[in-house]
């Protein structure tokens, strides 16, 4: 996490912090911590997450806001802090009912309709992602060379000349590691639970 700073040193308006933020500046990154961290941290630690957690969520709530001002697809209709704080608590909400908990509510939960369907379809989108590398990185050495650059586009021919071994090698490998990474991946609880949801993931495992 990023060092806070006296936070009666520098004050970002709206504009220049979300200026900043788009410019991946550290000064603004810096800003958006020490103003808006504690709240989130306080909302996840009393719903049963650690101070790792709050930090994790929140992160990824300004990586995900980072992306939207690149893509200029950010649209506010609250103060950056609410939208930031209304991102991480949904993040921390999707986990927490794929693990079939609930999280307490409180009197800013009017911010979800803040948060358009992009918002929230990005916020799943997160947990696939998630849910992939952790299971992605449980195959064996072997098994990820080869779905990586099958991932990457290559056929099996192409594949086969880059590991100096036969296409139909490549072929029966491909085919058992990609089983197993879909049976891992469809055995975890989170994945039935976002399932039920309408977002359906981009491309194929």
């Amino acid at each position: 996490m990023w060092h806070r700073y006296d936070e009666q040193a520098m004050q970002l308006t709206d504009d220049e912090l979300l200026e900043g933020l788009r410019k991946g500046e550290t000064k603004a990154m810096q800003y958006a911590y020490s103003r808006f961290f504690p709240e989130v941290r306080r909302h996840i630690m009393i719903n049963s997450g650690t101070e790792h957690d709050a930090e994790d969520v929140f992160q990824e709530a300004l990586v995900l806001m980072y992306k939207k001002l690149v893509e200029n697809t950010l649209v506010l209709s609250c103060a950056p802090g609410t939208y930031l704080y209304a991102v991480a608590r949904n993040m921390w909400r999707t986990r927490m009912r794929t693990l079939g908990r609930e999280v307490g509510t409180d009197d800013t939960l009017q911010m979800q309709a803040d948060l358009d369907e992009n918002v929230l379809q990005r916020i799943e989108e997160e947990e696939r992602l998630r849910l992939f590398r952790k299971y992605f990185d449980q195959l064996s050495v072997n098994c990820k060379r080869i779905l990586e650059l099958f991932f990457a586009g290559k056929d099996m021919k192409e594949i086969a000349r880059e590991l100096e071994t036969t296409d139909g090698y490549v072929r029966k490998r491909k085919f058992v590691c990609k089983n197993k990474l879909i049976e891992m991946i469809e055995a975890d609880p989170v994945w039935r639970e976002l399932r039920r949801k309408p977002t359906q993931p981009k491309g194929e495992l």
